[in-house]
């Protein structure tokens, strides 16, 4: 350490006292100037600039080794920050004290990203946890079997109470605008600003204007209205039902949907393979999943109507897309007119409810069904 000083025409007492004023308080560097020239210590705030930058970061380092480690179990979890109007991925590590072992921020949620934070949380640990306590998000087992497969990893109990106390904290929160944005963050959706439609092969395409998503729909005309009618197994299906049969008998213009690999929007999976093993693609892999995505093309398909007509929008989900246009409705902007109707037959919202039919990682931590009906109901949708 003493040979940092070298060349240094202060001693390291004013040069480290200097440091500590800057970070300890909210100072500037001439407010530190002022004060070392109150003690009678003549020193330019350029000099304490670069005291600042050259041992600033030693002297961290030095403290967090008399710290020692902080903990033997991690709890590592992720949130969404928006920084600049673009979306990024706060990572933290937690001690079982509740001690902040380390942060990072990410553009991506992948692998990649959390084997770098598991390995600037080792670099700085020195050792690998005795256990690794995380959420269902794939990334982390991935992640754990390269860096520390030694290590037990954990997603049980501390999930659940996390889970507990994020819908206690929604249920707290008295702004709809907030809920949701925090299901908007879990889902990974925007309302589109411009959606192009364009006639293929007899039918309707739609699509987000600088984007590549592809949604193929069917339009029937009518004189009586609007609505947007989903089922699960695409339009060929929905087309088939009573209920399509009513509302065209009604006079209602419906359009009827293929969502994302869903009816005519069915495509392979597009597998590769490293080493022998069959792997996913990339966009399969670590973008939204496919239930999120449907989420998307419903805001997609309820722009481009909004952008037709200002009237009231009748959206009908049925079977399981029942789910999928109630968490579309909650986190669509609310100058959409939208009249939701759907039958939940019996989805309760629980942890495997939602694996089997509403994959999306991070859900119930951002109120889950309660927080999607409570956004539903202020636009009086009907929703059973």
């Amino acid at each position: 350490m003493e040979s940092l000083y070298r060349r240094h025409r202060f001693p390291p007492e004013i040069i480290s006292h200097a440091v500590w004023l800057y970070h300890r308080f909210t100072l500037s560097f001439r407010d530190v100037e002022d004060l070392l020239a109150e003690r009678g210590i003549t020193v330019s705030y350029e000099a304490i600039r670069s005291w600042c930058r050259k041992f600033g970061p030693e002297y961290a380092r030095t403290l967090r080794r008399r710290q020692g480690r902080l903990g033997d179990i991690w709890h590592v979890d992720e949130v969404f920050v928006t920084i600049r109007v673009e979306r990024h991925y706060l990572w933290r590590a937690v001690g079982q004290d509740g001690d902040v072992l380390d942060i990072l921020v990410t553009r991506h949620r992948d692998k990649r990203a959390a084997k770098r934070f598991f390995r600037k949380v080792l670099k700085h640990q020195e050792r690998p946890p005795l256990q690794l306590i995380t959420d269902r998000l794939r990334t982390y087992p991935a992640a754990h079997r390269e860096v520390f497969p030694s290590v037990t990893h954990q997603t049980g109990q501390y999930v659940e109470q996390w889970i507990d106390l994020a819908k206690e904290q929604s249920k707290m929160i008295p702004d709809s605008g907030d809920l949701a944005e925090r299901l908007r963050f879990a889902l990974a959706t925007s309302w589109p600003e411009k959606v192009s439609a364009k006639s293929e092969e007899g039918r309707l395409v739609l699509s987000r204007v600088n984007r590549e998503d592809y949604l193929p729909a069917r339009w029937i005309e009518g004189n009586s209205g609007i609505a947007l009618v989903i089922h699960e197994g695409g339009s060929a299906e929905v087309e088939k039902t009573v209920v399509v049969r009513k509302l065209r008998a009604e006079g209602k213009s419906l359009l009827l949907l293929d969502l994302f690999q869903t009816g005519a929007a069915q495509e392979s999976r597009n597998y590769t393979y490293r080493q022998g093993r069959r792997e996913q693609g990339y966009h399969l892999t670590f973008n939204r999943s496919d239930d999120a995505n449907r989420v998307q093309d419903v805001l997609t398909a309820l722009a481009y109507l909004h952008g037709k007509s200002s009237g009231r929008i009748e959206l009908i989900g049925l079977g399981k897309a029942a789910v999928w246009t109630l968490f579309a409705t909650a986190v669509a902007p609310k100058d959409v007119n939208v009249q939701l109707y759907g039958d939940l037959a019996g989805f309760q919202g629980t942890d495997d409810e939602f694996i089997d039919q509403m994959f999306v990682p991070g859900i119930q931590r951002a109120g889950g069904l309660a927080t999607a009906q409570r956004l539903a109901e202020y636009r009086l949708g009907v929703v059973r």
